[in-house]
């Protein structure tokens, strides 16, 4: 009997390594998951923020044009996302920007009733009044200005300008 009790006794001693191993191993992975988040965390906070105060016109520039900065969200599409007012001082403003030749335009306005002019790098204009979606033409720089509606009732005041261009497919 006694190789019996050894037997026993060492049983004993492999399951207590082995649970040893399996939290060792428990202990690891939670390491690895905590250090994998804060490296995730810094990451995503050291990222810069939208450049949305920069697609703004100074208060004592009222003919400024605004060199708009856009976000690249993949698949060749790029976003701007634009928040201004229109004011008896400031009844209009012009975002320029840059698109390739046949480069698709989808605006989307919210908030007061203003007119819309595009300018082409041809110095044709479409306008007052644009399609929510057009394909530009010739690559250059565009101007986009938004001006008060003074036949409307209250025609100033804030609005928000999203401008989407997709590449040509």
């Amino acid at each position: 009997m006694p190789g019996l009790r050894s037997n026993c006794r060492s049983s004993s001693l492999k399951t207590r390594m082995d649970a040893s191993s399996t939290h060792a191993r428990r202990a690891a992975f939670v390491w690895l998951i905590a250090a994998a988040t804060c490296c995730l965390m810094l990451a995503c906070a050291s990222k810069p923020s939208p450049p949305a105060a920069q697609n703004r016109c100074p208060p004592d520039r009222p003919g400024c044009q605004i060199e708009v900065v856009f976000t690249d969200v993949g698949l060749g599409e790029r976003v701007a996302r634009l928040e201004n007012r229109v004011s008896a001082d400031q009844p209009s403003v012009s975002y320029l920007f840059t698109a390739a030749a046949g480069e698709r335009l989808r605006l989307k306005l919210s908030g007061r009733a203003v007119s819309l002019v595009l300018t082409r790098p041809t110095g044709q204009s479409d306008g007052p009044g644009l399609p929510a979606e057009m394909v530009l033409g010739p690559k250059g720089k565009y101007t986009l200005r938004v001006a008060a509606n003074t036949m409307a009732e209250d025609a100033y005041g804030e609005f928000q300008l999203e401008i989407r261009l997709n590449r040509a497919l």
